[in-house]
């Protein structure tokens, strides 16, 4: 009867996060339904994660998303102070910038050019 058992192996791992996976997805069923609604897939291919559960997570990264582009918006009604900190945080001169205007500019130059 043994013999008949299949062979254990241990699970296959994401080389960039060491999480275990079931196929192309994580076995963890909160990061598997992020990662299928990130690729997205209304469905688990596996059958492991509900839809209702994939909607969720696909819900919960658009609003992670929007949360974080509102954090990353600047505006020249800003306070110097603010903006100084930003572009000091992000790496961009200010030291030709005279006005709001020309410091939000600087600032959206530079994550225009670390973007490309």
């Amino acid at each position: 009867m043994a013999d008949d058992a299949p062979e254990w192996s241990p699970p296959k791992l994401d080389e960039k996060t060491g999480v275990a996976l079931h196929g192309d997805y994580p076995v963890n069923s909160r990061l598997r339904a992020e990662a299928l609604a990130s690729d997205g897939k209304a469905e688990d291919p596996d059958g492991l994660v509900s839809r209702e559960l994939i909607e969720d997570a696909g819900k919960r990264l658009a609003a992670d998303r929007e949360a974080e582009a509102e954090a990353r918006r600047i505006s020249p009604r800003m306070t110097v102070a603010d903006l100084e900190a930003i572009a000091a945080a992000e790496g961009a001169d200010l030291s030709d910038a005279s006005n709001n205007e020309e410091r939000v500019a600087a600032i959206q130059a530079n994550r225009d050019e670390q973007e490309a």
